[in-house]
């Protein structure tokens, strides 16, 4: 079933269950449930059909990549509740508000998941809203690289995130802010990626290059959130996950998936930076390389 038919099969499911419901009240009133019964079976038919394309627990394998022979399991409703959690505890309301109640995504898209994780080219998962929300969310994107904390935060995390981030973030300009991020859903949607080294493959390369290779590498506000992530979970202020180092072989700092909407097309690059001790995002011309910076290639899927 293609992305758009089951799209409108979701639609029509939706449209049947509240005319369900209207039914069984009318029903309540006249006596007379011949209709509830009739769109009970079909709401029932709906869902058997639409089932095969839920997103809910999944084992993989991996066979390469520092993971090789493991297996990563994800919960996706596990996942899916600890994200919503995760947005409203630090203040983003409108990205937990815009997550669906169920992960469904086409069986191709599955399939390509499985595969990028079998071959060890991703371990982890974020739920993004569509492109339109994070655009409006952008300055407070940016703040999750702050050591800003909310009044009921414990006094035990306030002074976590002041050591994770002692200094703000250094934002070259404000095109970098108003950027849009490449080939994006404007609906909700998954991406899974690594969390483990840049691949060194990927550096020394220019955008225009990795475009050819990847068709999606992380983006500025996956980036933001994925970073934020990595270092409340490691606790570590040399924040291993995006750490710049003047060794290439070592260095962390990434290419994104977004692009400023200025007259020559720039294309945005970030690190942790040790010595300012912030995260630092610029701007290049897309033909611009570095042999210190790659990219984190990921997986996309619009959820349905």
């Amino acid at each position: 079933m293609s992305c758009p038919t089951l799209r409108t099969q979701y639609n029509l499911l939706l449209q049947k269950e509240k005319d369900l419901e209207q039914a069984i009240q009318a029903g309540t009133q006249s006596g007379n449930f011949a209709n509830a019964q009739k769109l009970k079976i079909e709401v029932l038919n709906l869902k058997e059909s639409l089932e095969q394309y839920c997103f809910t627990n999944f084992t993989v394998a991996v066979e390469k990549g520092e993971d090789a022979g493991k297996e990563i399991e994800f919960n996706m409703k596990e996942i899916l509740k600890e994200k919503k959690a995760w947005y409203e505890a630090r203040g983003l309301k409108a990205f937990a508000d815009a997550l669906p109640k169920t992960i469904r995504i086409s069986s191709e898209d599955k399939q390509r998941i499985i595969e990028t994780i079998k071959r060890g080219e991703a371990n982890a998962v974020e739920i993004m809203p569509g492109i339109q929300i994070q655009e409006e969310n952008m300055q407070h994107l940016a703040d999750l690289a702050t050591s800003k904390t909310k009044d009921t935060d414990t006094d035990e995390y306030k002074k976590k995130i002041k050591a994770l981030y002692p200094n703000d973030p250094y934002i070259e300009d404000d095109t970098i802010l108003a950027s849009t991020p490449r080939n994006r859903p404007d609906t909700p949607y998954l991406v899974f990626y690594s969390t483990h080294d840049v691949p060194q493959e990927t550096k020394g390369k220019s955008p225009e290059e990795l475009e050819k290779i990847y068709k999606y590498i992380l983006s500025l506000p996956e980036y933001l959130l994925a970073q934020r992530i990595e270092a409340e979970k490691r606790n570590d202020p040399d924040h291993p996950f995006d750490r710049w180092d003047d060794d290439k072989n070592k260095s962390q700092a990434i290419w994104l998936d977004s692009r400023t909407q200025t007259q020559e097309e720039h294309a945005l690059y970030a690190y942790w930076r040790p010595v300012a001790r912030r995260v630092r995002v610029y701007w290049l011309d897309v033909r611009g390389r570095g042999s210190g910076i790659g990219a984190r290639p990921a997986a996309i899927a619009p959820i349905l």
